[in-house]
């Protein structure tokens, strides 16, 4: 009697962009981004042609993308509680000496004027620039059902809970798109390993799951309602609930293959889950170890599927398939490794390596203080950025802090 082996299968790592972070880039045109799951929640600061028909061969102008909204920057700032033009200039805590910076924030300063003169309104009294802001967000296609109040406590900036704060930070994203504008900074690129994230099994399953969930709690829902329509008593949770439904979602999705996209939610990705060969040992090994880039292959690919320097150690460059996937399937090297999230909160141990709190003004100047991100959140300030890099890293290597927290000092910002 002859034994059939079972097939064994294994998730494939999925390259994902880092959405916990600001990206600069510079086509189509200069703008800094801050990109989270949620599209409400998403802004974007743009450097762009001024509106004035008689102005349009002079200087760019910043303008703000919130809400399906396009808000000049320097209204939004007055609504976020900066009280005079020269405040706004401290919170971007950019050298206004270049003629260059100097005539894009003037400029910025008068498209701001022009736009309140239309709807007869001064916005530096206070509460004339929230109202603004109110009106604008008001008459978009899709607008909010909650008050403006709300709507930037919830959607800007959310994991500050202070609107100066929040001011602070829309400062930093000008300071960072002038930066890259001047030739200070470089823009990001999508092919860095840095600026990628890996979703492994457990969150592979987790979305897959929750779409599955869903689908039965809907089931659930209609089941109910139809005996209440019918003045019927409810029974059990049991009688409603078919747990089948996400069973069979679970069973369909190893078959065939089609997962749950990650910000789609009515489309299916393939390329999650593979056979695991189990020839020898190496090649097993090669199999769990997996990574996939998804892309369109009608569109442009770029530069996806040519190595980066920053594969280097990390990714094997020869073990890559042919065909379509060349370069977009890629196994992690031997010495490459994942780190995975540190449920530990760490920003106690920051304020013990010498990191100040964030201040919730616009007033107090931060200029000369470095900044201190913790998984992309601006969570503090340091005057003394070396030692607070040694720090952290002597309580690391004593085990006071998980191995797999990088510390780091580039341009001027404390990264952990």
């Amino acid at each position: 009697m002859m034994s059939i082996p079972c097939l064994l299968q294994t998730f494939i790592a999925q390259e994902q962009i880092c959405l916990k972070r600001l990206w600069v880039s510079s086509n189509p045109t200069w703008m800094v981004a801050y990109r989270p799951i949620w599209k409400r929640k998403r802004v974007y600061v743009k450097l762009e042609p001024p509106k004035d028909e008689n102005n349009r061969g002079g200087e760019k102008v910043l303008t703000v993308y919130f809400s399906s909204t396009e808000i000049p920057i320097w209204i939004l700032f007055f609504a976020l509680g900066a009280s005079s033009d020269k405040e706004v200039v401290d919170l971007i805590d950019f050298n206004i000496d270049d003629a260059g910076i100097s005539n894009i924030l003037v400029a910025s300063i008068h498209e701001a004027d022009r736009e309140a003169e239309k709807k007869g309104m001064y916005f530096r009294r206070q509460g004339n620039a929230i109202s603004f802001v109110d009106k604008l967000v008001k008459s978009c296609k899709f607008p909010p059902g909650e008050s403006i109040q709300e709507c930037i406590s919830k959607y800007l900036f959310p994991n500050f809970s202070g609107v100066k704060q929040k001011a602070r930070f829309l400062g930093y994203m000008v300071k960072c798109l002038l930066q890259a504008y001047t030739g200070r900074r470089k823009c990001d690129n999508r092919d860095d390993f840095r600026n990628k994230r890996l979703e492994l099994a457990g969150e592979l399953l987790e979305r897959e799951l929750r779409v599955h969930i869903r689908h039965a709690e809907r089931r659930m829902v209609k089941a109910m309602q139809r005996e209440l329509y019918g003045d019927r008593d409810l029974r059990p949770i049991e009688n409603y609930l078919d747990a089948s439904i996400i069973t069979n979602g679970l069973s369909r999705a190893f078959s065939t293959g089609q997962w749950s996209h990650p910000f789609k939610r009515m489309e299916r990705i393939s390329g999650v889950v593979a056979t695991l060969r189990r020839t020898n040992p190496l090649q097993m090994t090669a199999d769990m170890r997996k990574t996939r880039q998804q892309v369109q292959y009608t569109g442009k690919v770029g530069d996806a599927r040519y190595p980066h320097p920053s594969h280097w150690g990390k990714v094997c460059f020869l073990s890559t398939p042919d065909g379509e996937n060349c370069g977009l399937v890629k196994n992690l090297a031997i010495t490459g490794l994942v780190s995975t999230e540190v449920l530990d909160p760490l920003v106690d141990k920051l304020f013990d390596c010498g990191m100040e709190k964030l201040v919730d003004d616009t007033s107090t100047k931060l200029s000369g203080k470095n900044k201190v991100f913790l998984d992309g959140d601006w969570v503090g300030v340091c005057e003394d950025p070396i030692s607070f890099v040694v720090e952290l890293r002597t309580k690391r290597r004593h085990k006071e802090l998980p191995q797999q927290v990088p510390t780091g000092y580039p341009d001027g910002e404390c990264l952990t």
